[in-house]
């Protein structure tokens, strides 16, 4: 069996549908415990939407600011 030491497909806590403590923090930690070193953030962004869940936006200037304090 083969394991890729990356993770392709998380949504964070700015994605409607994921847990609220689901921090790029949260995950980068996650993620270095596991030897994991890569993750692709994949949340939500829905234009036209048609589940009520993912009509809100996310604010997309505290995502990237939010962002912005772990890429490193």
């Amino acid at each position: 069996m083969m394991y890729l030491d990356r993770d392709s497909h998380v949504h964070t806590n700015f994605s409607q549908d994921a847990n609220p403590n689901a921090s790029f923090q949260a995950y980068i930690d996650e993620a270095q415990r596991k030897g994991i070193t890569q993750i692709t953030f994949t949340d939500h962004i829905d234009f036209d939407a048609a589940h009520p869940l993912f009509q809100t936006p996310i604010n997309y200037d505290e995502y990237i600011a939010s962002f912005n304090e772990v890429k490193q």
